[in-house]
């Protein structure tokens, strides 16, 4: 019974934890922490797609987030042409890298599939350190050398998807709705 105040009290103090899923979490399973000074996402291989205009490769890229400048970098091929550019996002930009890459969580699944790019999540902490998460998708193929920690390939997928958006509307090639500063551009 939970009529006892002191009863009462725990029940209160269990759910409130339960509803404090930060990024401040100390959550072993979790990617991103409040110590998260930046990471990479990389992407590349898979079935060749295309060729494309001075060949540029889509599936060949990296995204760069830093907390600190909050800024994205994009390297590698968008829009068919090779690309080197930094955009500054707005606090609505922030929260929402912030919010997909606090939904990574680590995997113990292990596929084993054909075609799809290699992905991999770099996260680095204000001191350097720094961990590397797999993608889960070729994990389990024998010769392969991937490592754990993973995570699924299908959550990467979506992050990655998240990010590019969000670099998208900077770039102004999506619609509108962020207030974002051009961090620099070569390509």
């Amino acid at each position: 019974m939970l009529s006892h105040p002191m009863f009462r009290a725990l029940a209160l103090a269990v759910a409130l934890a339960a509803c404090s899923s930060t990024p401040e979490s100390d959550d072993p399973t979790k990617v991103y922490r409040a110590s998260t000074a930046s990471f990479t996402l990389r992407v590349w291989g898979g079935f060749p797609p295309p060729a494309m205009p001075g060949g540029c490769s889509p599936n060949d890229y990296t995204l760069t987030w830093t907390a600190s400048t909050s800024v994205l970098r994009w390297q590698g091929c968008y829009s068919q042409r090779p690309i080197d550019r930094a955009v500054t996002l707005d606090a609505a930009g922030r929260a929402a890298i912030t919010s997909a890459a606090a939904a990574l969580s680590v995997s113990t699944e292990r596929g084993c599939g054909a075609d799809a790019p290699d992905i991999t999540l770099v996260v680095r902490d204000a001191a350097g350190a720094s961990t590397t998460y797999n993608s889960t998708f070729y994990a389990g193929c024998t010769g392969r050398t991937t490592a754990a920690p993973y995570i699924a390939f299908d959550a990467l997928s979506r992050f990655g998807a998240e990010l590019t958006y969000l670099f998208s509307r900077c770039a102004g090639t999506t619609d509108a709705g962020l207030t974002c500063a051009d961090a620099g551009t070569s390509g």
